[in-house]
């Protein structure tokens, strides 16, 4: 099989563009003052890559509800870790919100500390007393966790998908297989550009990702995700190959340097994009949201309980479902980019509570 999609280089990031512009303006002569206005916007475009833009998202809405709680008990946000922090703290406590959510508040308002000149310190007596009271009062015992899509769920939710005919069908098909594949975040899986998927003959897949959760500096990871050649439903290459040959219809494909001109040509190209209700191939890039959706629907019209999956579920079913086919956990724990053993085993418990289990052993009189 081979796949066929013009290859375009990736686009400068905006920081880096920045600076080649300021560069120019300099060159050309440009006054001090402005070349001192740029080089302080593009302080401000670096500062604000420093921090992941999922990360910004989740301290933006922690701190909404920090601003909210202290207008309303008219305190000063920024009143001291030993004020108006520590009561936040046990508000939150006493509204039973999880350990882990405590601790992000806890992050988001210390990165508000920084950002406004002062100083932050979460160890003082006074709030490190509070928060150890609360963890012992509510515990650490974590929520509910996504179902993962394991083998046979998986199965069921690619024999709803439609047919590799249909732009969708052959989408939906892909971004299940791969995303379970390759153990992908649901923001991953749809960040994946046209050139970070290549075709590894007689093997399978190699993805490229180069911005992760565990790799902030986009340093690169590769995912090596094998070909299915005895179970063909089951084979990402076929289903990736299917889906690129409607992906090719879209209209920022082929690319043309004469028509588009070069800066256009080369810019990154969705790998996963819309279709439209008439079956038509946009160009525009999926949300994160479209993965969550999908997997809930598919579960749901598969006959499993859709509100029980999540955006995570593929990523989980292939840990789950690796762990449960007694495949090496430094195997498992590099598919999935995890760093610490612990992380893994969070997934892998369930299992392992079975797995020679000592009940089953009494139970059965064998030693």
């Amino acid at each position: 099989m081979s796949w066929s999609f013009e290859a375009g280089s990736v686009a400068p990031a905006d920081a880096a563009s920045g600076a080649a512009g300021m560069i120019c303006d300099l060159a050309a002569g440009q006054p001090a003052e402005s070349a001192l206005d740029q080089l302080e916007k593009q302080a401000g475009a670096f500062a604000s890559a420093a921090m992941a833009a999922g990360t910004r998202r989740t301290y933006a809405a922690a701190l909404k509800q920090y601003a909210a709680w202290s207008a309303l008990h008219a305190v000063d946000p920024l009143g001291g870790e030993a004020g108006p922090v520590r009561l936040y703290m046990t508000h939150l406590g006493a509204q039973k919100r999880a350990v882990a959510t405590i601790r992000v508040a806890l992050a988001a308002i210390g990165a508000l500390y920084r950002h406004a000149g002062l100083p932050f310190e979460p160890h003082t007596p006074e709030l490190a007393r509070v928060l150890k009271g609360i963890t012992r009062t509510n515990g650490t015992a974590p929520r509910r966790q996504a179902k993962p899509a394991t083998l046979n769920i998986l199965q069921d939710m690619l024999a709803v998908c439609g047919p590799e005919s249909a732009p969708l069908g052959a989408r939906n098909r892909a971004m299940l297989l791969l995303g379970f594949g390759a153990a992908l975040r649901r923001s991953e899986l749809v960040g994946l550009d046209l050139l970070d998927v290549e075709l590894v003959q007689g093997r399978g897949i190699m993805v490229t990702l180069h911005h992760s959760k565990t790799d902030q500096e986009q340093g690169g990871e590769q995912i090596a995700v094998p070909a299915n050649d005895d179970a063909p439903d089951l084979c990402p290459v076929r289903a990736l190959g299917a889906w690129l040959e409607h992906r090719n219809t879209a209209p920022d494909m082929p690319i043309d340097v004469a028509k588009d001109g070069i800066e256009n040509a080369t810019k990154p190209k969705a790998l996963f994009c819309a279709v439209t209700r008439f079956g038509e191939v946009t160009a525009q890039r999926l949300s994160d949201k479209a993965v969550v959706r999908l997997v809930k629907e598919t579960a749901a019209a598969a006959g499993h309980n859709g509100d029980a999956f999540s955006g995570h579920s593929l990523r989980a079913g292939l840990i789950t479902e690796a762990d449960a086919q007694d495949a090496a956990l430094t195997s498992i724990m590099r598919q999935a980019r995890q760093k610490k053993p612990e992380t893994t085993l969070r997934y892998t418990r369930p299992n392992d509570l079975w797995r020679n289990n000592a009940a089953a052993k009494a139970f059965s009189g064998k030693g």
